[in-house]
């Protein structure tokens, strides 16, 4: 009796063989698949970076354009330097640099002209270019050297600048080279207004206690020529007075007696009050 008999089976190495192909092939094109995804996303992610960086480009010459300096370096100091566009930011950024400085010089010569020498120098040291630095001290310390003979015109005007005068000082700031002799000068100032002052007040107590002659000294202590000015009506009064007493005032006959042939009489009348008694208390002491 014949048997039918089927296909002969497939060893087991064959087909193991044929899972490894299969597996090895998903494998590979899973990798493929990934890498390109990856490649591609960075591809994306670097076009994306390089737009951002183009857009601060944009940004910066616009900027500089409209004169916005600042802003302008700002906006380029953004740009990194793995960006393809970082040497042209660099490029933009020294532009308005060089452009915001000519301006802020401008600007401070400008204020120096008008007067405004504080906010002159302000100006100038809001400059942090290093290029013109020089520039800036020479101008700094010749406005400084304006705002001081400024102060000092203050100071010895006759109608009364003092407080402007200490006010004007003041703009010369710690971090100025004329600080220190302008210190100096204020204190010296404010010393001899201070002394001015005492005398003329003592002046003011001695007329009001008919102490004349000494009224008349303490004037004569006066070295502000505001309060000279301001010291003349006591002056007048105590002359006027010295000058009426002296007027009446009877000589000692000793005086008399010892003065030859009347002459220290006529000379007790022909010499102010104030210089009589000096020379009368000369007289005793001897």
């Amino acid at each position: 009796m014949q048997t039918s008999l089927g296909a002969p089976p497939e060893p087991p190495i064959f087909r193991l063989i044929m899972a490894m192909l299969l597996t090895g092939s998903f494998f590979c094109l899973t990798t493929a698949i990934v890498i390109h995804l990856y490649t591609q996303n960075r591809l994306y992610e670097a076009q994306r970076f390089e737009q951002i960086q183009q857009g601060r480009i944009d940004r910066a010459v616009a900027l500089r354009q409209n004169q916005g300096y600042r802003a302008c370096i700002a906006e380029a100091e953004q740009v990194p330097s793995e960006s393809l566009h970082y040497l042209q930011a660099q490029t933009i950024q020294s532009e308005c640099q060089i452009a915001m400085t000519q301006d802020q010089l401008r600007k401070a010569q400008s204020l120096a002209d008008a007067g405004y020498l504080k906010d002159a120098i302000a100006e100038l040291q809001a400059i942090t270019d290093e290029s013109v630095q020089d520039q800036v001290e020479q101008l700094r310390l010749e406005w400084s050297n304006r705002i001081f003979q400024l102060a000092e015109t203050y100071y010895h005007d006759p109608n009364n600048r003092y407080e402007e005068a200490i006010q004007t000082a003041k703009a010369i700031g710690i971090t100025n080279p004329l600080y220190d002799q302008v210190q100096s000068q204020t204190a010296a100032w404010r010393v001899e207004w201070a002394a001015n002052l005492a005398h003329f007040e003592a002046a003011e107590r001695s007329l009001a206690e008919h102490r004349y002659a000494e009224a008349l000294r303490e004037t004569q202590q006066l070295s502000h020529l505001y309060w000279k000015q301001k010291a003349t009506g006591i002056v007048q009064q105590a002359q006027s007075k010295l000058e009426s007493q002296s007027s009446h005032v009877s000589l000692p006959r000793h005086e008399i007696e010892a003065a030859p042939n009347g002459l220290l009489f006529s000379i007790k009348f022909l010499l102010p009050f104030s210089l009589w008694s000096l020379l009368t208390q000369s007289r005793r002491s001897r």
